[in-house]
């Protein structure tokens, strides 16, 4: 689990959590205070969440959200995931390590 914060010492602002999965996929989560959301603090710290899931040899990073999350959806969308699946509650989403430019 990581503290989500603007500056080492600031409040907290949020948090990432990663779970180890199977065979070079992770799990993740995201929440941010009530008064800090709307201001795409979870898409930044999703994004830096994930590069740093991949620079761990993660080969694809997951996220599991509920269908009427509109916000948990926008954040994972912005942060590069994509639709793999879906059931009649939840929203299963992909982000793929894309190769670094030369």
């Amino acid at each position: 689990m990581f503290a989500v914060r603007e500056h080492v010492d600031g409040p907290l602002l949020g948090t990432i959590e990663a779970r180890g999965w199977s065979e070079g996929h992770i799990e993740l989560s995201w929440m941010t205070v009530p008064s800090r959301r709307g201001r795409k603090i979870a898409t930044r710290a999703t994004r830096a969440a994930c590069a740093w899931c991949f620079a761990c040899g993660a080969d694809a990073v997951w996220a599991s959200v509920d269908q009427d999350n509109a916000a948990s959806l926008a954040v994972a969308r912005a942060a590069g995931f994509r639709e793999h699946a879906r059931d009649e509650t939840q929203v299963r989403l992909r982000a793929i390590a894309t190769p670094a430019r030369p």
